[in-house]
């Protein structure tokens, strides 16, 4: 059987912020490159259209009914004008977004038994299911379950990290055109670049010299938490640069007088060179918290060693974090494939940083008695076998840190030290403490290794994931990659459809 646009409706109920409807205008769009006249005719059902509004800006807020990119958008509570409209030309396929249900008037529709025999075939409802890493996405995939009718029949589809769920939507990210995979010496930012700033290979770019004048970008948009070691972190990255590779401090050993270096000598250019994203939402105010403290600190230390020449520069060597407005979604996914390293959360979001090649730290939704870390456990498994032994435990303790695992949290005693060392209060003691050496030239040492008597060190892991870098975005382009090879979630909704019509 043939089938039309029209035979097709999306639902969405906002729950979980923007995602759930990011989800969903996403897959339209996606699908509709996939239909006949861009696939003008679909159906959406949507219960909060101000969220649509925010990433498609001309979603008319205001309209029951309106035409928006060539499909039908009907308001859920719209019961008037939805049954008008249904019990002229009744649904065939109906893809219900993450087990949001339906509007009663269309259930009404669906059910009532003199509408179903006019139709040619049972109406076919897919439950579009929330992204998993998890081993259950791939048995529940296609799994089909009842209703009270035979005429309407519903089955699970399930999107995923592996070919035997639905994949993940491909819809222009860089890593669908192959541009991040397409030879061999496609240029990647190294860790003597950290400093000099490389652009990322974009879809349908070119790399060239004046790339790397580029800011090092990095992209915040997470959950509430404490910012302070990952502030910290980034903010030892801006003014130390490249010396943190060259000097080995990111590896675990630390700078030493011996050096007669200063690494604040590359401060000038290494902050300059770093750009901070932070995007509209819960972490803005707490990173920018977090990062206040670290120009404080800075800005006191500048003025501890009159003898060091290199270290007497104006206050303000380190970059201004950026606040990003809320942006529509193509805007977003240009400012996220742009960025360098990503702190992710949400889903839709995710699926994009997992196609991105970029390297990333996913903040998982969080749930009662930690069962989200089942979930970043499990996509922790699928991204394992892209990464060396070494750098993979960097990564998996990073994320288990940054979600809240207890066996990476600091007791009372290291948190009371902690918030010490934040407020600049440490006892004549800093992490970032100066040491004078016999020619008058100072260091700031740092020992980065992310284990210190015992204890997890985030501020030090962080560090050390920047320091490895090139071999960290090698890592995930691979994993990027392989997804990419389980091919297009809206590619195989289609021929699913097909197939059950």
């Amino acid at each position: 059987m043939k089938l039309k646009n029209s035979d097709i409706t999306l639902l969405c109920k906002v729950v979980d912020n923007y995602g759930d409807i990011g989800v969903v205008f996403r897959l339209a769009k996606a699908l509709s490159m996939l239909m006949p006249e861009g696939g003008a005719g679909l159906r959406l059902i949507v219960d909060n259209l101000e969220a649509f509004a925010q990433l498609s800006p001309d979603v008319d807020t205001s309209k029951h009914i309106q035409e928006h990119r060539g499909w039908k958008v009907c308001q859920w509570d719209a019961a008037d004008e939805g049954r008008k409209m249904y019990e002229e030309t009744p649904p065939l396929v109906i893809v219900e977004c993450f087990a949001c249900g339906r509007p009663e008037w269309l259930d009404d529709i669906l059910f009532d038994k003199s509408l179903q025999a006019l139709r040619p075939k049972p109406v076919q409802i897919i439950n579009l299911e929330y992204l998993t890493a998890e081993p259950y996405a791939d048995e529940f995939h296609k799994l089909q379950s009842l209703t009270r009718s035979a005429q309407v029949r519903k089955v699970n589809f399930m999107p995923g990290f592996t070919d035997k769920t639905g994949g993940l939507i491909l819809d222009g990210a860089p890593s669908v055109c192959g541009s991040w995979f397409s030879t061999k010496d496609t240029p990647t930012r190294t860790s003597t670049d950290l400093a000099g700033g490389v652009a990322p290979v974009v879809c349908g770019s070119s790399f060239s010299a004046d790339d790397r004048k580029k800011p090092f970008t990095v992209l915040v948009f997470s959950y509430e938490r404490d910012f302070s070691t990952i502030a910290d972190a980034l903010a030892t990255f801006a003014v130390n640069g490249s010396s943190l590779t060259a000097t080995g401090a990111a590896t675990g050993a630390s700078a030493s007088a011996k050096s007669a270096v200063c690494t604040r000598n590359t401060a000038h250019t290494a902050s300059a060179n770093l750009r901070i994203l932070v995007a509209a939402g819960k972490a803005d105010a707490p990173f920018s918290s977090a990062w206040n403290m670290c120009v404080k600190r800075e800005n006191l230390s500048e003025n501890a060693h009159p003898q060091c020449a290199n270290c007497q520069k104006p206050n303000g060597s380190l970059p201004e974090p950026e606040k990003l407005p809320f942006m529509p979604q193509d805007k977003w996914d240009e400012t996220l494939y742009n960025a360098d390293f990503i702190f992710i959360r949400g889903e839709d979001s995710l699926s994009r940083a997992c196609l991105s090649g970029k390297p990333f730290v996913w903040h998982a939704y969080p749930q009662s008695e930690m069962y989200h870390l089942v979930k970043v456990k499990a996509l922790l498994d699928r991204m394992e076998p892209f990464f060396s032994a070494e750098n993979f435990r960097l990564i998996r303790d990073y994320w288990l840190w940054y979600n809240g695992d207890e066996f990476f949290a600091p007791n009372a005693t290291q948190q009371q030290a902690q918030k010490a060392a934040s407020s600049g209060d440490t006892n004549g003691t800093q992490n970032t403490a100066s040491v004078q050496n016999t020619t008058g030239i100072c260091t700031r040492t740092n020992e980065n290794s992310a284990t210190t008597n015992g204890i997890y060190d985030s501020r030090a892991a962080l560090i050390k994931i920047l320091s490895h870098y090139d071999e960290m975005a090698e890592s995930f382009r691979a994993f990027s990659k392989n997804l990419v090879k389980n091919g297009n979630l809206a590619e195989h909704l289609m021929t699913f459809i097909e197939e059950i019509v």
